[in-house]
């Protein structure tokens, strides 16, 4: 058996910072949920950004309700989490064991899939608190959803689809 290297164990990334996939392989309402958490959690101009995304999409109304949606399930796992949950920097592609469980479970919730939610968040939240953190995420992940599609919206009429002529080569 191999020493223990104080070393080689302070370069290993944290339990739950490991890398277990790229933004680009989850769909809409995932990756949303973790670039949203990653820049809540960055605090100042970054939540600063997230307010004006849901507003610009959500409506004013809405859109606060979001955000007052978003802080509450955060601020619950970050109360009453079993350890600090680990994120990535907001512009980084990779994501983190931590932030794929943080994002499956909103998607879980909102497609009412309450079991598996449920054991998504105990992987960061002690076990007595996945119930309200599930509740919580349903119900920020339902106006995710829509902002989800707002932005789908948004992206369609800025890019309409190309003419019937047009060649697919991939």
């Amino acid at each position: 058996m191999k020493n223990w290297d104080p070393k080689t164990a302070a370069r290993k990334p944290c339990r739950g910072g490991a890398p277990v996939g790229y933004l680009e392989e989850f769909g809409g309402l995932e990756a949303s949920a973790i670039l949203y958490m990653r820049q809540w959690c960055a605090g100042g101009s970054s939540r600063e950004r997230v307010r004006e995304d849901f507003i610009a999409l959500l409506g004013r109304k809405r859109g606060e309700a979001a955000l007052l949606q978003l802080g509450s399930l955060i601020g619950n796992i970050y109360e009453h989490g079993r350890r600090p949950m680990m994120r990535h920097q907001e512009t980084c592609r990779c994501v983190g064991g931590d932030e794929a469980a943080f994002a499956n479970m909103i998607a879980s919730a909102v497609d009412q899939d309450r079991e598996d939610a449920m054991l998504l968040a105990t992987l960061f939240m002690r076990a007595d608190m996945a119930m309200l953190t599930v509740a919580l995420a349903q119900e920020f992940g339902l106006s995710l959803k829509l902002l989800v599609n707002a932005l789908s919206d948004v992206q369609a009429k800025s890019h309409p689809a190309k003419t019937a002529d047009a060649r697919t080569i991939h």
